[in-house]
């Protein structure tokens, strides 16, 4: 796996900054939990400052997006 300052896989207190593709929005949300699985993926909830339309309550956010997309989502690690 990574080490825990560059590491890209989220886990409960990460902080998740969400890019719109236009670049003249952003949302920030942290992660507060697991959902489970759906597809094959691992998901998670995040909790977001306002209103994210891309977000969806009950199916969260692949952990695998969040990952790989790096131009959409920055993320910022918990301390530990």
């Amino acid at each position: 796996m990574c080490t825990r300052v560059d590491c890209r896989h989220v886990v409960v207190g990460d902080m998740v900054v969400e890019y719109s593709r236009s670049g003249d929005n952003k949302w920030i949300g942290i992660v507060v939990g697991a959902i489970g699985k759906k597809y094959m993926h691992d998901r998670v909830s995040i909790v977001w400052d306002r209103q994210n339309p891309h977000y969806n309550d009950k199916h969260g956010y692949s952990t695998t997006n969040l990952h790989n997309l790096r131009t959409e989502y920055k993320i910022y690690k918990a301390r530990a």
